[in-house]
């Protein structure tokens, strides 16, 4: 998941406005996935690992448009994670520094809102009870997506 991407050593292939394709090799196969990092972050000042929206493809897994988030911090036990794009609102579970889709139609609809989107947030809650909003920029995910699902062809 989110923490095996981050174990690789990614190699960017193309960046696309605000998003990019990343690849890696896998013991599975080719793993290819879109990733953003945020265009502001709530509250400021607040210090945070980096963090990033991801969707990835691993073929020789059977895994096609992942959802995951890098979030910079531990989130509260127990605790959901609300992404927002364009008033539509999706929930992912949370683990660790990490959250997923547990639903793989809720994925595939969430993918698509990003597709015809223009701005997302993520609101999450940390270890330390601090309410956080990151915001992204949609431009771009389309061409990442269309990228990432030929590079992984």
């Amino acid at each position: 998941m989110a923490s095996s991407v981050a174990a690789q050593t990614p190699r960017l292939i193309k960046t696309y406005s605000d998003w990019a394709l990343y690849t890696y090799p896998d013991k599975a196969g080719k793993v290819c996935f879109a990733m953003a990092a945020p265009t502001s972050q709530r509250p400021t000042g607040v210090n945070r690992d980096p963090t990033y929206f991801m969707v990835t493809n691993r073929p020789g897994s059977k895994v096609h448009n992942e959802v995951s988030i890098v979030i910079g911090y531990p989130f509260k036990s127990d605790s959901y994670v609300t992404v927002n794009v364009d008033g539509k609102k999706f929930r992912l579970f949370t683990q660790g520094d990490g959250a997923w889709s547990d639903e793989l139609s809720e994925q595939a609809w969430l993918v698509n809102a990003m597709k015809a989107g223009s701005k997302m947030s993520v609101h999450g809650l940390s270890k330390r009870g601090t309410n956080t909003t990151d915001t992204y920029s949609l431009k771009g995910v389309s061409a990442a997506l269309r990228a990432a699902d030929q590079a992984c062809a």
